[in-house]
C-alpha cells in the first residue's frame, strides 16, 4: 500500500510538496491531487477513494505538471515519512 505524500518533503525534482493546513500525516500537511503543489501541480492519481478537504490525497510516486528541463520535465511526488499509507 503506498505511503500519503506530505508538505515540505522534496519532490523528485527537488522543490518542496505543499500540504493542506488541516489535515496532518504525521505532523505535516497532507498533499492534495490538483490543489497542491511541487512548483508544478500535483497530477496524481492519488488514492481515488481517500479526500482531504474535498481534494483526493496524494500517494508517493503521483506525477507532478512539468516544469522546466529535466530534473523538472517529470517529477514526482516522494516521503519521507513511513507511518500513513491509503490506496
Amino acid at each position: 500500500m503506498p505511503l500519503i505524500s506530505d508538505e515540505g518533503t522534496p519532490a523528485s525534482c527537488g522543490h518542496p510538496q505543499t500540504g493542506s493546513s488541516k489535515v496532518f500525516v504525521v505532523g505535516k500537511g497532507a498533499c492534495r491531487v490538483g490543489v497542491d503543489t511541487a512548483e508544478g501541480v500535483i497530477l496524481g492519481p492519488g488514492a481515488p477513494k481517500v479526500f482531504v478537504e474535498n481534494s483526493v490525497v496524494s500517494l508517493v510516486g503521483d506525477n507532478i505538471a512539468g516544469h522546466g528541463l529535466p530534473p523538472h520535465s517529470n517529477p514526482v511526488t516522494r516521503v519521507i515519512q513511513d507511518k500513513v499509507f491509503a490506496q
